[in-house]
């Protein structure tokens, strides 16, 4: 089972608008057998919910990457696109 982190930051991802970051990272986890599951909040009535997401890698809630959007999709792509940039942040913007 590989680091995820070190994975990610060894990546070169593709702009979203070619293909989400939810995507790429889903592939990505299956390719190197780490196991990617995301975490689903919703809050508020039907007619406003908010959806919060992020990243459970191998077990281990990836909380910091907690993103909200007006959907599942949305939330989640927003926290896979959060946790690409900050990983890629915190290792110098490489």
């Amino acid at each position: 089972m590989a680091d995820f982190k070190a994975v990610i930051l060894g990546h070169t991802f593709v702009s979203s608008t070619q293909k989400p970051y939810v995507t790429q990272l889903t592939e990505l986890a299956a390719q190197n057998r780490v196991t990617l599951e995301w975490a689903e909040v919703r809050e508020g009535p039907e007619q406003t919910t908010i959806w919060y997401c992020y990243p459970i890698v191998n077990g281990q809630a990836w909380a910091s990457y907690n993103q909200a959007g007006s959907s599942k999709k949305e939330a989640k792509e927003k926290s896979a696109a959060e946790t690409v940039r900050m990983l890629r942040r915190s290792n110098g913007g490489k």
